[in-house]
C-alpha cells in the first residue's frame, strides 16, 4: 500500500523522523492507516524496506488485541536489555498496536520502560484514543495525529478508480486511508472492510432473515460485534450523505436513514453498557 498522509500528518512525521524522540504515539481512527505508518516509520528509522522490517530481528511487536497482558511487556523488557551491535543512533524499534487496550498491570510495566528507554531504541505506539491509557504513559509519547485525507487528495491519489467508486469508499471510510484502500481493493485482510461486507449483506436481507442471522452471529466466537455495528453505521451514514446531495433533507427517505443511524448509535451505547449482545442485535435489526 502506498503511504498517503494528510499534509499536517506528513509534516509531523517528517519532523519526528528528522529528530526522533524515544517514543511516538500515532493517534487515529480505526482504518486511518496508523499501523502501516508505524511500520513505514520503523523501516525509515532503521534504514530498511518495509518488507525487511516484517522479519527484522531488532523489531519487537506487541499486538494488544492478541496479547495485551503483562507477560508480553516483560518479554519486551528482556528484548530491550540485550545489547545491539552497530554505530547507528537508532538500532532497534518497538511497535505496540492499540496501546490504550493494554491491561493496567501491563501499562505500569511499560511505564518503567518509557521512563528509562535505551538510547538506541524508538517505541511507536498506535492508539485510537487515550481510552484507559495512563496519563503518565500518554505524557511520554510524542503525539502524531493521523488525520483523514481530504476528498480532493483522495480523488487524486486513487485516480485509477471511477468517481463513483471513490465517492462511495471515501464516505464509508470518512477519508481514513487504510480503510479506503481496503474498500477500493476489495481486501479481505482489513477487519473493518470484512465487517462492512458482512453489514452490507445484512442490510440487503429482509427483516425476517436479519433476525434469523442473529443466532449465527451470537454463536460465532470470532464475530466482532462492535466492528459489525460500526460497519452498519458507516454504511448508513454514507447512504445518508449521498441521499442528502440528491434530495431535500426532510424527504421521507432521509428521515428514515437518519433514524436508522440514530438507532445504530443507540445500539452501540447499549452494547458498551454491557447489555446482552443478542438483545441489542435483535432490537437493532428489527428497527432497520
Amino acid at each position: 500500500m502506498k503511504l498517503l498522509l494528510h499534509p499536517q500528518t506528513e509534516q509531523a512525521v517528517s519532523m519526528f523522523l528528522s529528530s526522533p524522540s524515544h517514543a511516538a504515539g500515532l493517534f487515529g481512527a480505526p482504518g486511518s492507516g496508523k499501523d502501516y505508518l508505524a511500520w513505514n516509520m520503523t523501516a525509515q528509522l532503521l534504514g530498511i524496506s518495509i518488507e525487511q522490517a516484517k522479519n527484522h530481528p531488532q523489531i519487537f511487536v506487541i499486538d494488544v488485541e492478541i496479547d495485551g497482558g503483562i507477560e508480553k511487556v516483560r518479554e519486551l523488557q528482556v528484548f530491550l536489555s540485550l545489547k545491539v551491535p552497530g554505530k547507528a543512533n537508532i538500532r532497534r524499534c518497538v511497535i505496540i498496536r492499540q496501546t490504550e487496550k493494554l491491561s493496567h498491570p501491563a501499562q505500569n510495566a511499560l511505564l518503567k520502560t518509557l521512563e528509562e528507554p535505551p538510547a538506541d531504541t524508538v517505541i511507536i505506539c498506535t492508539l485510537c484514543g487515550n481510552g484507559t491509557l495512563l496519563p503518565t504513559i500518554s505524557s511520554r509519547l510524542q503525539k502524531i495525529s493521523v488525520l483523514p485525507l481530504s476528498y480532493d487528495q483522495a480523488a487524486a491519489s486513487f485516480a485509477a478508480f471511477t468517481k463513483a467508486q471513490i465517492q462511495r469508499a471515501y464516505h464509508i471510510s470518512e477519508g481514513n486511508v487504510g480503510l479506503m484502500c481496503a474498500l477500493l481493493e476489495n481486501s479481505d485482510e482489513h477487519p473493518m472492510s470484512v465487517a462492512i461486507t458482512q453489514a452490507k449483506a445484512i442490510l440487503q436481507e429482509s427483516s425476517y432473515m436479519r433476525l434469523v442471522e442473529i443466532g449465527n452471529i451470537a454463536k460465532d466466537k470470532n464475530q466482532n460485534i462492535p466492528d459489525l455495528l460500526d460497519a452498519v453505521y458507516k454504511l448508513l451514514h454514507a447512504a445518508t450523505l449521498a441521499s442528502v446531495r440528491q434530495v431535500q433533507p426532510n424527504q421521507p427517505g432521509i428521515v428514515k436513514l437518519n433514524q436508522q443511524v440514530a438507532n445504530v448509535l443507540r445500539a452501540q451505547e447499549l452494547l458498551n453498557s454491557k447489555v446482552q449482545a443478542k438483545l441489542v442485535l435483535t432490537w437493532l435489526f428489527y428497527s432497520l
